[in-house]
């Protein structure tokens, strides 16, 4: 197993999961069918966001293990650079969301 490779692919799993919780937040938010379908599949709509943030992440780093070649100290670098402003902006989005939608 290539650490250095599955590193590269963990950071952007995270990634992927990051930005598909903060879509499907707003979404559900936006749109309460979604919601409803969210919350009758485990009881409560974060349980199964939740839920499927770890299947994001799990597919998404299996996949991007396998396929990817190469890996470098320079691309984890810019990686983790590119997971750190994620949360940051992720969690501005959602925060100015949930702010703007309380108005």
């Amino acid at each position: 197993m290539n650490k250095l490779r599955l590193s590269i692919a963990s950071v952007f799993a995270a990634e992927c999961s990051i930005w598909f919780t903060v879509i499907i937040t707003i979404w559900a938010e936006l749109a309460p069918g979604l919601k409803n379908f969210l919350k009758a599949l485990t009881g409560h709509h974060w349980v199964t966001k939740s839920w499927a943030a770890v299947i994001v992440f799990l597919v998404v780093l299996a996949f991007y293990y396998m396929t990817r070649q190469s890996a470098n100290i320079s691309q984890l670098t810019k990686g983790v650079n590119r997971l750190i402003m994620s949360v940051i902006l992720g969690t501005v989005i959602v925060v100015g969301f949930f702010y703007w939608h309380s108005l």
